[in-house]
């Protein structure tokens, strides 16, 4: 009796070490959070062809919001898009698109402009724009992030998005050191699962 007795503390925290285990193994397995689905829309890309967001091109995709007159955070949000498509080469797995916030200005001509000073290649990357109320109503309703009248305030948060149009995940890349670390991963997730 007093065998079993001694023996139990270290049973139950056995037992608690395993189950803690196996919710960690759990997570991993779910992936990332799932904040629900994008509404279909369109918007036009920098060679002035439409681009409807419910033709899933990759596995993956990372949006983000910029604008090409920008000064403030968007040079550091474009380096950290240029590290994703280093990281993930192949067009299939991941693709990255970024919404300007600023489309009286940026045309598809501007834009086209902006890509060829940076030497950015498109293979999987997009640069968007459209109406303003339309990239409004996308940022706020669709992607839930608001939308700033003072464009030089706008976001930072890059959104990953899987292959059914869900949203998988808000990463804040100027702010959240761990940032850009999470959304590599959950990508990696993103293309090792359905």
């Amino acid at each position: 009796m007093k065998r079993i007795f001694l023996f139990s503390p270290l049973i139950v925290l056995s037992i608690l070490v395993a189950i803690l285990i196996a919710s960690k193994l759990n997570a991993r397995k779910t992936g990332p959070d799932d904040f629900g689905g994008l509404p279909r829309f369109e918007l036009t890309n920098q060679d002035g062809d439409s681009y409807d967001i419910a033709d899933v091109r990759a596995k993956a995709r990372v949006i983000n919001f910029m604008f090409t007159e920008c000064q403030g955070i968007c040079p550091v949000l474009s380096s950290e898009m240029v590290k994703f498509q280093k990281l993930f080469t192949a067009p299939e797995a991941l693709e990255l698109i970024s919404i300007s916030i600023d489309p009286e200005n940026d045309t598809p001509e501007n834009l086209r402009t902006y890509i060829s000073e940076r030497k950015v290649k498109t293979e999987n990357w997009s640069f968007l724009t459209g109406e303003k109320e339309k990239i409004k109503e996308i940022m706020t309703k669709y992607f839930k992030i608001g939308f700033h009248e003072s464009i030089q305030n706008h976001t930072d948060r890059f959104v990953l998005i899987d292959r059914n149009n869900h949203i998988r995940g808000y990463y804040s890349m100027t702010s959240d050191t761990k940032a850009f670390s999470r959304l590599k991963n959950d990508i990696a997730w993103l293309l090792h699962h359905k």
